[in-house]
């Protein structure tokens, strides 16, 4: 009986132990489906995601290894994509490796890390199937206590990789700041949104980009330090020297966008900054609204804007302000002049930041040109030329007219409603009645709602002021 029992228990731990070796070995698959997805890597280091991007069905065979080739295991993988890209985040939670990052459309993927032998398994990639299968090798090194000790408590990301076809307001958020800004903007987003256990660092330089990864613990130290820390990296890779860097403005693009809900809830969190030194967008940049808006508008005429009384809404999550809008009481901010009665249409809000609108009165037709939104819950702002067509006197004038729009968005309309514009363009002024180029002017909603109507234009009312001066009056 006694060897019965033994030969039960040595036959139960031989399959145990071949039960485990087989989860070992065994490839996990995962499926995106709009959220961020995480695994880890099997012995072989290897890991499958399957995706579906427009008319085409991805499967990413990916195999990490380390810089001698061999297989790594235990490696955690995240997994998120934005329209045609994936982002690609691989992590080792037993701080044996350095991480690997890399961010951009298939093929471009591919192209960094394809397996381009034909012969390899999942290599089967063509640029013209429906269903594709794009084999990954991505590597790894081996984190060094030198490179730790160096950086303070940082170390560099071996493989690293963004698209040249990323896109501004669409992939990253852009800023322009001083390192001690992004430093309390890190502490800010990262310790209270997104809680990453990663933050990467990426520097641009005359040769493209490198990147380093700083321990989340980072945290919970001060916003000081995390700017030392910040500076010492900056003056490693760069060469320049602290008194250069310490109250430069430098660009810095933010990947992913900030609150991004398809990022809730997952251990494997990371937060990538972007740094370059010599953008010149940041001769006069303006900070808290979509990237595309400072083709628009300077600080200096957000700064003239607000200094007559235009109030102005930053931030990247506006709300939705799609409807019509008559304005029945619209005035000027520093003279109280009326104006006639306005029509406004605002249509197609996007999600990269982008809206359509166009206004009428029965003397003006215009259109907003390359218009862009900025806010936060229900406030909002939105930036924009206008060109108005003017019937005056039997003769079509034009005005163009660089626009900030302002208010507070409720169901019965835009509650606070400001308008701000200064003169860029005017033809055909022939009697002189309009406002010059370069002139500015602030105009309100005096009752303080812009009324939610069905129509546009709208004439539903029976008090219209069809007979008041145009906005853009004398």
């Amino acid at each position: 009986m006694k060897n019965h029992f033994l030969l039960f228990a040595l036959m139960l731990l031989i399959s145990l132990n071949g039960c485990e070796e087989e989860d070992n070995i065994s490839t996990e698959s995962l499926t995106y489906q709009d959220h961020i997805i995480e695994g880890s890597t099997n012995i072989e280091g290897k890991i499958v995601i399957n995706t579906t991007f427009p008319e085409k069905e991805i499967t990413y065979d990916i195999q990490v290894v380390n810089t001698e080739g061999n297989p790594v295991d235990k490696m955690d993988v995240s997994y998120y994509q934005t329209d045609d890209k994936s982002i690609i985040f691989v992590r080792d939670p037993l701080r044996r490796y350095g991480s690997a990052f890399l961010y951009g459309p298939p093929v471009d993927l591919d192209k960094i890390a394809g397996i381009n032998d034909p012969d390899s398994p999942g290599a089967t990639y063509q640029s013209k199937s429906v269903i594709m299968t794009l084999g990954l090798l991505i590597t790894v090194g081996a984190i060094a206590i030198a490179e730790v000790k160096i950086i303070k408590n940082a170390w560099v990301i071996q493989q690293f990789y963004i698209s040249d076809a990323v896109l501004a307001d669409k992939d990253y958020i852009l800023y322009c700041k001083t390192f001690e800004e992004i430093a309390e903007l890190i502490k800010a987003r990262t310790g209270i949104v997104l809680n990453a256990s990663s933050i990467l660092i990426s520097f641009v330089t005359a040769g493209g980009s490198s990147a380093v990864e700083i321990a989340s613990d980072i945290l919970f130290e001060s916003a000081q330090s995390i700017r030392d820390k910040l500076l010492n990296l900056a003056i490693d890779q760069w060469g320049m020297s602290m008194d250069q860097l310490v109250n430069r403005r430098v660009a810095v693009k933010i990947y992913p966008f900030d609150k991004d809900e398809n990022f809730a809830n997952i251990k494997n969190l990371y937060a990538l900054y972007e740094i370059d030194l010599k953008n010149p967008i940041c001769d006069n940049y303006v900070n808290d609204v979509p990237y595309q808006a400072n083709n628009i508008i300077t600080q200096e005429l957000i700064n003239k804007f607000e200094d007559k009384g235009l109030t102005i809404y930053k931030g990247f999550s506006p709300p939705d302000i799609t409807g019509n809008y008559y304005l029945d009481d619209l005035t000027n901010m520093q003279t109280g002049h009326k104006f006639k009665d306005y029509t406004y249409k605002f249509f197609n809000q996007g999600k990269d930041f982008s809206i359509e609108l166009k206004y009428a009165s029965n003397t003006s037709d215009a259109v907003g040109k390359g218009a862009f939104i900025s806010g936060n819950a229900t406030s909002f702002s939105v930036y924009c030329e206008m060109e108005d067509i003017i019937n005056h006197n039997d003769t079509q004038v034009y005005i163009k007219s660089l626009d900030i729009y302002s208010g507070e968005i409720t169901p019965e309309g835009i509650k606070n409603y400001q308008n701000g514009f200064i003169i860029v363009d005017k033809r055909n002024d022939l009697h002189g009645a309009f406002m010059e180029v370069g002139e500015s002017r602030i105009v309100y909603e005096a009752d303080g709602l812009a009324q939610k109507v069905a129509t546009f234009p709208f004439s539903g009312k029976g008090d219209v002021n069809e007979k008041g001066r145009d906005r853009y009056a004398k």
